[in-house]
């Protein structure tokens, strides 16, 4: 055997060697996303909250994914519905999985609740029990009303590795469906952590309509009137900020105020609105 392919055969044993230990000794290291929240609705909705866990834990993955889940600090004015745990979040380097937990809330008790909730964890078949801490939620629950006023499309989530600066939009569509004049006041939450820094509207019926000409008018302070029948898309957006990763995700359902002839009401928006900034692969690997 010549000194060029007893060289090239050490070289390729070498290559494998780091191949293989890349393989097999990527560090286990897994981050559950939790939000900080708040949400306004009605007596009997159901809310969608969102849990996220990103690892390289094989196994860790496989249990989370056949596990029950329940959650402590709800304090009976919520209920947890149902649950699904699946795969939603994908990253293109396929040693980092990642599972969504999706918790289905009914709205049980007006007044506002506010509360340490946790999530818990369970697999008895592999006695896997793990109790993640979710911080503190708000929860403002209102009688259940009909309303004139309906949103009839929405954005609910911005999702990724966000850069430094970046001032994130929430669009939903209205429409007036009763026979008279009605006026949009405004559009709140309640988490300092996510300022609104102005709302604005667009002569539009859908988000489908929204492109990268399409002009923005503010939200007048005498309010926002349609009439019957009329549509119009609104955006919040929000101070730009740093949401990069370790950021905790928000959640936030808002309350939207609306006038009509003879009284002022209060309606959520028929999602909940998600910015969830996601670890990158060096923040999980390395």
């Amino acid at each position: 055997m010549n000194t060029r392919s007893i060289g090239t055969l050490m070289l390729l044993a070498i290559l494998l060697g780091v191949a293989g230990y890349m393989h097999y000794h990527v560090p286990k290291r897994s981050v559950f996303l939790t939000p900080t929240a708040y949400i306004y609705g009605e007596i009997n909705d159901t809310i969608l909250m969102r849990i996220y866990w990103i690892g390289t834990d094989s196994k860790e993955y496989s249990i989370i994914k056949d596990s029950n889940l329940t959650i402590a600090g709800l304090d009976n004015f919520a209920t947890l519905k149902k649950f699904e745990i699946k795969e939603t979040v994908r990253y293109n380097d396929n040693r980092i999985k990642a599972l969504t937990l999706g918790i289905y809330l009914k709205l049980k008790k007006t007044g506002i609740h506010k509360g340490n909730v946790t999530l818990i964890i369970e697999n008895e078949k592999e006695n896997y029990r793990k109790e993640v801490s979710m911080g503190s939620w708000v929860f403002e629950i209102a009688p259940r009303q009909d309303h004139l006023l309906k949103i009839t499309d929405m954005i609910d989530l911005e999702i990724g590795p966000f850069n430094k600066n970046v001032s994130p939009e929430c669009m939903f569509a209205v429409k007036n469906t009763g026979d008279k004049i009605i006026a949009i006041e405004g559009v709140q939450h309640d988490l300092q952590l996510i300022p609104i820094e102005k709302i604005t509207y667009v002569n539009a019926s859908s988000l489908d309509e929204i492109n990268e000409n399409t002009i923005e008018i503010p939200l007048p302070e005498a309010g926002l009137y349609l009439r019957p029948n009329e549509s119009k898309v609104i955006i919040v957006h929000f101070k730009r900020e740093d949401f990069r990763y370790p950021r905790k995700p928000v959640v936030i359902r808002f309350k939207i105020i609306y006038r009509t002839q003879d009284k002022t009401l209060e309606i959520p928006t028929i999602f909940t609105y998600e910015v969830v900034p996601l670890p990158s692969p060096k923040d999980i690997i390395s």
